[in-house]
């Protein structure tokens, strides 16, 4: 089957790089699977955060619970493309204690860390888009959904079952792509714990421009060639134990 990449970002760089055969059955086929319950619970936490970036805490919570109870719509996501059915899967989670667990997440930014903002606010949930040169002489657009810029700053929002270590902080391709879409802006993630009492971690990224030239000169062509190439095998690794597709891969 033929897949024309129309448009570059952060999601088809590192769901290749983490298994190109993922990428296939999951772009390329488009087969919709259940959403897995963190991705689910990052989005809302996300449209609560964000809804409380511009106004008050009653506001967040108020986004937050409208996300949840919306379930999976066309609209979900901020690209507009959705390669999930409207089942959730919970994995045994009880929906109700994760409901209870996001807001407790959403009222814990509002008061830990949202005044820590104060730079003024550029944009919140934005589109950023840039044309790429190709090594066939072609061009497409990197489009990127930063989650908060201020005057200075790139904020993305997290969450994990535990704060990042170092290793991944430094390794992490989604900050690269970012400071590359918006030059001269540092990079910070905002990571909160799934877990109560909520502990948050903020972590300033930093990249060098060697770092900065690789996306466009290495990463990004390797993965234009072997998308436009066919080549999705199978790589396996710790990963496919949570993978939605590991039943047919």
């Amino acid at each position: 089957m033929s897949f024309e990449l129309k448009s570059l970002s952060y999601t088809y760089l590192s769901q290749y790089r983490q298994c190109p055969r993922k990428f296939y059955l999951s772009e390329v086929l488009a087969i919709p699977v259940a959403c897995p319950w963190p991705l689910y619970f990052g989005r809302c936490v996300h449209a609560g955060i964000a809804a409380g970036l511009i106004d008050e805490e009653t506001r967040a919570l108020s986004a937050f619970e409208r996300e949840w109870d919306c379930g999976i719509t066309d609209d979900f996501f901020r690209d507009g493309v959705v390669t999930f059915t409207e089942q959730i899967d919970w994995s045994g989670n009880d929906p109700s204690d994760l409901r209870a667990l996001g807001l407790a997440m959403v009222r814990s930014y509002m008061t830990e860390i949202a005044p820590s903002i104060l730079s003024p606010i550029v944009g919140v949930e934005m589109t950023v888009r840039r044309q790429v040169s190709l090594p066939d002489g072609g061009h497409l657009p990197f489009i990127s959904h930063p989650d908060l810029v201020t005057e200075d700053a790139i904020y993305d929002f997290k969450t994990a079952s535990r704060p990042w270590p170092k290793k991944r902080l430094k390794e992490d391709l989604q900050s690269t792509c970012y400071m590359k879409q918006i030059p001269g802006h540092r990079f910070l993630f905002v990571i909160g714990t799934k877990a109560l009492p909520v502990q948050w971690q903020i972590a300033e990224v930093h990249r060098s421009e060697a770092q900065l030239d690789e996306l466009d000169s290495v990463i990004i062509p390797e993965f234009v060639e072997g998308v436009s190439a066919g080549r999705f095998p199978r790589r396996e690794s710790y990963l496919c134990r949570w993978c939605s597709y590991r039943d047919i891969c």
